[in-house]
């Protein structure tokens, strides 16, 4: 089910969801929470940008998100607003983001080895631990991108995103013992558990 413009196209419209609710809700539903039994998947570089915007514009006090360096210009004004409105940003970047505004915390390893183990860059926002868009980004037209309330969803995305930002201040603050025990980066972690599980985004 495509979704661009905040509900399933026509064509879906009489398809059920994936969670095998009819994929029928509108907008105002959608944006309303009442749509918390819902995964919306969104294709289309352009579509999954201009969803996390809107994402991000709802919410109130709480951003959780993962961005590379070469999207985070796109992001920038909307981020900029929700601080203006008193939200918290807190960001792994994959590369310097620019992002004066927020609390950053750089990825380990850097974006040239992880586009080198994965092929592709994504995308990844909680607003509020309500609502989250997590996709690939870097496909174009082929790119794709999930969109929920769904509690199932937002938790572990949100979970992964906040593990992050616990294993960034560890490492800002007990660099030295980490890496003598796992290496630099925790490199022999990644290694213990093994390469990606999924294919290559390209």
């Amino acid at each position: 089910m495509r979704d661009s413009r905040g509900g399933p196209d026509a064509a879906d419209a009489s398809r059920p969801s994936s969670l095998g609710c009819p994929g029928c809700f509108p907008l105002a539903d959608v944006a309303s929470g009442d749509n918390r039994g819902v995964i919306w998947d969104i294709t289309g570089r352009q579509d999954i940008l201009h969803r996390v915007q809107q994402v991000i514009g709802r919410a109130e006090r709480r951003i959780l998100f993962q961005t590379w360096a070469e999207d985070a210009p796109i992001f920038r004004d909307a981020l900029v607003a929700a601080t203006a409105r008193g939200v918290e940003v807190d960001v792994i970047a994959y590369g310097d983001p620019d992002y004066p505004f927020a609390r950053v915390y750089l990825h380990e390893p850097g974006p040239e080895q992880i586009t080198d183990e994965y092929g592709g860059r994504w995308v990844i926002v909680s607003a509020d631990a309500a609502e989250i868009v997590a996709g690939i980004v870097s496909l174009g037209e082929e790119s794709r991108a999930a969109w929920s309330r769904h509690p199932g969803l937002v938790m572990p995305i949100t979970e992964q995103i906040k593990h992050d930002l616990y294993i960034a201040e560890l490492l800002l603050t007990h660099r030295d013992v980490l890496e003598t025990t796992f290496g630099p980066g925790l490199e022999r972690l990644r290694k213990r558990f093994g390469p990606p599980t999924m294919a290559r985004i390209t």
